[in-house]
């Protein structure tokens, strides 16, 4: 990044209990099939990460499950990768797009609190649960658009999958980022860490297997931690298409936030620990800051 764009970025972005993102991960795992990252490479590899392609060979039988589940062998190969790395990996799907100054953004978690933890850098539809002696936050998310593990949670990942297609067939579309997610936390104790805002942006077009089958089929992020590194792909080269698409999940957040969705519902929220307002606070700053 030029010293410039540097001088551009918000500040009070480090958090003095958590290293930042380019001094705990040296590797960036691109999950791709067949679109073009070359960008998106390029743009890590000046912010410093050694990047990795995983560009799956789907087999004929493969070929015929639905592209979700698809994905979903994409990111199991991820997953090996970075069980067998000694520090922290950062895996993004194809359609990520990053905010600037990526590699400055602090860790979302303190490395010494107890537990296999994630970090997700980009959010679905993020809801708070609890707050760490080190004022993370942790609860649940809904998209593996672009997270950050290391060999511990990595492991609880692959346990996880070998559970998921053992009890059911990858013939049929699931949410399995959705889903997955749960299990991790019930299952294996991980924390799932929620980033202060989205460190990118989902850019990639409408999914038209969501639509057939009812769901909704676009997902943008709420806040950004700074200005995107380059327009996405939804935009279609058009920077008021952009602004408008950011529009409406600014405007789908606000209203997650005024109907208490950040917990589930309000009723969940007066149900969680205290202290609450932090958590409050939390979900304040992503929906309208």
């Amino acid at each position: 990044m030029h010293p410039a764009d540097r001088e551009c970025l918000p500040r009070l972005m480090h958090h003095p209990q958590r290293r930042r993102l380019g001094e705990a991960a040296s590797r960036v795992l691109v999950v791709v099939y067949r679109e073009d990252v070359g960008q998106l490479q390029q743009f890590f590899e000046q912010e410093g990460f050694l990047v990795q392609q995983v560009r799956k060979r789907y087999s004929e039988e493969e070929m015929g499950y639905p592209a979700q589940n698809r994905c979903l062998l994409s990111h199991r190969d991820a997953w090996n990768i970075a069980k067998d790395l000694p520090d922290w990996t950062i895996v993004v799907e194809a359609d990520f797009v990053p905010c600037l100054g990526f590699g400055l953004f602090p860790l979302p978690f303190n490395e010494s609190e107890p537990d296999p933890k994630i970090g997700w850098l980009y959010s679905v539809g993020p809801v708070v649960y609890h707050e760490d002696d080190s004022g993370g936050f942790f609860g649940h998310n809904a998209g593996t658009v672009a997270y950050i593990l290391n060999s511990a949670s990595a492991q609880c990942w692959l346990r996880v999958f070998d559970e998921w297609t053992g009890e059911r067939s990858l013939d049929t579309y699931e949410q399995f980022e959705v889903i997955m997610p749960i299990h991790l936390r019930h299952r294996y104790g991980v924390r799932l860490y929620i980033s202060p805002k989205s460190y990118g942006e989902h850019g990639g077009l409408a999914n038209p297997e969501h639509t057939r089958l009812g769901y909704r089929a676009w997902h943008q992020a709420d806040s950004l931690q700074s200005p995107l590194a380059f327009l996405p792909a939804y935009a279609q080269g058009s920077q008021l298409r952009y602004l408008l698409i950011r529009l409406r999940s600014r405007l789908r957040y606000v209203y997650k936030f005024l109907h208490g969705k950040y917990f589930d519902s309000w009723k969940t929220y007066w149900k969680l620990p205290e202290p609450r307002l932090r958590k409050l606070r939390f979900a304040f700053r992503r929906a309208f800051l």
